[in-house]
């Protein structure tokens, strides 16, 4: 009987198949992390867009009066109200909705001054890795975003500013998918910082990281923050 003789590879073509090997392992080292930042800075880009999207609506709102208490002035009470608070005065009108319904989800902590409120519309939740929440001060003013608005809206409470107004985007965990924070007022500029520490959000309460709640200081936005264009 014959013998069946196994092929020997030549050392040239192994040495070949290793380079091969090597190579697409190389470029996968790469091209996969340089994947993952993209679909982050994509992620990024579009939450932002909400972020700038929040700071037109109130212009809206302040502009046309969106809530029918006879002032032009800011809604500071929160984010969802943006699309909830229904056009005065009484009897109120129908939902404005000034902003989209996802990024209303998204918003960490409601306010009790109209109805319905976000929960009783859809379930709440962050937007792309993110919360929303509507800032509570100036620090370098030292002057609170909440005041007295006017009579007979469909609103009640002091959740209104004549001049100013803040909004904040939290990543929702960390450190993935998300590592900024992102923050815009009434110049409609937006701001970054990155995250060195993450306090986690619980949905119905303030932003647990304190330095994320307010508009910050000239000094500290300068140090700590960098402008986006």
């Amino acid at each position: 009987m014959g013998r069946t003789e196994s092929r020997r590879f030549p050392v040239w073509e192994v040495f070949i198949l290793l380079i091969i090997l090597l190579f697409v392992a190389v470029v996968a080292t790469i091209a996969i992390p340089l994947f993952h930042l993209s679909g982050r800075a994509s992620n990024d880009r579009s939450v932002q867009s909400s972020l700038k999207t929040l700071a037109c609506a109130e212009l809206d709102f302040r502009a046309n009066d969106r809530d029918g208490d006879r002032v032009q002035n800011f809604w500071t009470g929160d984010v969802a109200g943006l699309y909830c608070i229904r056009a005065g005065p009484s009897p109120p009108g129908p939902p404005n909705k000034l902003i989209d319904l996802e990024t209303a989800a998204a918003d960490i902590h409601c306010c009790p001054g109209y109805s319905p409120g976000i929960g009783t519309i859809t379930t709440q939740g962050p937007k792309r890795g993110y919360w929303f929440q509507a800032l509570r001060r100036d620090l370098e003013l030292g002057e609170s975003y909440r005041q007295e608005g006017g009579t007979g809206g469909s609103v009640s409470g002091n959740y209104f500013h004549n001049e100013k107004f803040g909004f904040v985007m939290y990543p929702s965990s960390f450190p993935s998918p998300a590592k900024d924070a992102f923050i815009v007022n009434e110049s409609q500029t937006l701001f970054k910082r990155p995250l060195t520490k993450h306090v986690q959000p619980v949905l119905g309460q303030d932003l647990g990281d304190s330095a994320f709640c307010d508009w910050p200081t000239e000094a500290t936005l300068r140090s700590s923050w960098s402008k986006l264009d």
